[in-house]
């Protein structure tokens, strides 16, 4: 399921998946946000390729078994206010150009306890072949190395 980032109430689930600048770890000023909204739940993974696009990643879903993008999962307590905040961080609202260079999808991801689960993620929106796979998936992983 894929909605438009001004469509801000999710209809099926009530999680969100990060994977990058606003994982705890990354310590980025947009993650009080995501806390002050949402509540941490698991550490976790959906199947997909992260690249990094320039000081920040883009994930891309795949349907291979192996591909993964690894993250955190957090249960959102007020979607209105989360989804409003996260769509203007991820320029992805109806006041930013289309195409957008994320859009907002609703995808399957696995907790670190093996519970699938329905999450909003971020999916990077555009080509990606100009840009570098982040080996191992795991954007915090790949920032400690460089």
């Amino acid at each position: 399921m894929t909605a438009p980032c001004s469509d801000r109430s999710p209809s099926v689930s009530e999680y969100v998946f990060v994977y990058g600048s606003l994982r705890r770890a990354a310590q980025h000023p947009m993650h009080r946000v995501l806390k002050h909204y949402a509540q941490y739940v698991d550490p976790a993974c959906m199947q997909g390729y992260l690249y990094a696009v320039a000081d920040y990643p883009g994930a891309v879903a795949s349907s291979a078994p192996h591909a993964k993008v690894y993250g955190e999962v957090y249960q959102v307590l007020q979607p209105d206010l989360l989804f409003t905040a996260l769509d203007a961080y991820e320029e992805c609202s109806a006041a930013f150009a289309q195409p957008h260079e994320y859009s907002r999808q609703q995808l399957a991801v696995t907790l670190a306890t093996g519970t699938r689960i329905m999450a909003w993620v971020y999916v990077y929106n555009r080509a990606v072949s100009d840009f570098r796979l982040i080996a191992g998936g795991d954007y915090l992983n790949a920032t400690q190395v460089e």
